[in-house]
């Protein structure tokens, strides 16, 4: 049962953040208290913390948030991450005082929106029907589009709890899937929506299922996504998929649009990526250095990141990547960012080549305007030096 809903999330592009949260006492609110009422009705009063008010509705035990954005956007934010760290509410509690809180505002307000990014953080998917009818009733496409966001995203409770708890969740994720799978495939989907639906599907089913869509169903929706959208979108998911055949073929037929991608999923890890498929992001490494190196208009960005990705999938040392980089350039100006980045003492670099590169470097001297090239130059210089003295002591 858990292999079903068991979702692989190293690979996704997600990130549960509030909007502004900064710890910053000159803002915090007034002090507030935690008020329950007994069987009376009768207000108990208990000091809980400096920038959060809970108080008790009724005697069903109904907690909420007091005067949440009666004061400036920090003291609320103070007070939601004030909820979200308390110790002695549960989960589900936490999830029912921000969802009362998300039912007080219209849904194309500004608070709705915030609340909605907020409570994705403890992902609520037993709220899996109250969602998709809240998505159905609203017509800000802005909500809709972080609803659909919050659904897909609240999926990943699956991977996170015990096994013996995931068939208190199967027909909540279910029901979200099937909703999905509706929506993309309505006859009048409006394209941002679809294009938003089609982005959080990949939570809903495995890595092979969804390249399966991207490569077959995807044809016949009008999305609007470029070739290079879609390839990006594969990409994760073919670097984790059972047929190494995925990977190979979609970096055969990709250039270096697609390396910056690539880049960001190799740093979170390759732990998930067989060896076949390693094989396959080096043979790509190699085909696309080329166009990188000994390039001008390539950024800096985009060396250093192959490089590290290098250095991943190759198992080679780092410092003997960037020797040979230095080896085989012809451009000064990049020589001299790889010695200023990576140059610790261990780059393999003999002492006819530092004579020579410090001959290089000093010939540009005037001639470069940008101060950000002239503060890598002056730099590799100054190690260049320190080298050439080292070896001759």
């Amino acid at each position: 049962m858990k292999n079903k809903f068991l979702i692989l999330i190293c690979f996704l592009p997600i990130t549960y953040l509030l909007y502004n949260i900064i710890a910053d006492d000159s803002t915090a609110a007034p002090p507030t208290k935690l008020i329950k009422s007994n069987k009376a009705g009768e207000a108990i009063e208990k000091d809980i913390t400096p920038s959060l008010t809970i108080k008790q509705k009724n005697k069903e035990n109904t907690l909420y948030l007091e005067n949440l954005f009666d004061g400036e956007l920090k003291q609320s934010d103070n007070k939601l991450m004030a909820l979200l760290n308390l110790k002695h509410l549960t989960r589900k509690e936490k999830i029912d005082i921000i969802w009362d809180e998300i039912n007080k505002h219209p849904t194309e307000s500004f608070e709705f929106k915030y609340l909605i990014d907020v409570i994705k953080n403890l992902k609520p998917l037993h709220l899996s029907s109250e969602l998709t009818d809240l998505y159905i009733n609203t017509s800000d496409i802005k909500s809709q589009e972080k609803i659909l966001r919050l659904l897909s995203s609240s999926t990943l409770l699956t991977a996170e709890i015990d096994e013996s708890e995931l068939q208190n969740y199967t027909d909540d994720f279910m029901h979200v899937r099937r909703f999905f799978e509706q929506e993309i495939y309505s006859n009048n989907q409006k394209p941002e929506l679809l294009r938003t639906l089609i982005i959080n599907y990949d939570t809903l089913v495995s890595s092979d299922e969804y390249l399966h869509f991207l490569k077959n169903d995807i044809n016949e929706l009008s999305h609007g996504f470029s070739e290079e959208k879609i390839n990006k979108m594969k990409l994760p998911h073919a670097m984790i998929s059972n047929d190494p055949k995925e990977l190979l073929e979609l970096l055969h037929s990709s250039g270096t649009e697609i390396s910056r991608t690539l880049y960001s999923y190799a740093s979170l890890g390759l732990e998930h990526t067989s060896s076949k498929n390693k094989e396959s992001i080096n043979m790509y490494l190699d085909n696309i250095s080329s166009e990188i190196f000994n390039n001008e208009s390539i950024d800096n960005y985009d060396k250093a990141s192959w490089i590290d990705t290098a250095e991943k999938v190759k198992g080679v040392d780092k410092n003997l990547i960037v020797s040979k980089l230095i080896e085989s350039s012809n451009l000064v100006q990049e020589k001299a960012f790889l010695i200023s980045q990576y140059d610790s003492g261990m780059l393999e670099i003999s002492p006819t080549q530092i004579n020579s590169l410090i001959q290089e470097i000093e010939s540009t001297d005037g001639t470069i305007e940008d101060q950000n090239i002239v503060n890598i130059l002056e730099k590799a210089l100054q190690i260049l030096k320190e080298r050439s003295v080292k070896d001759n002591s």
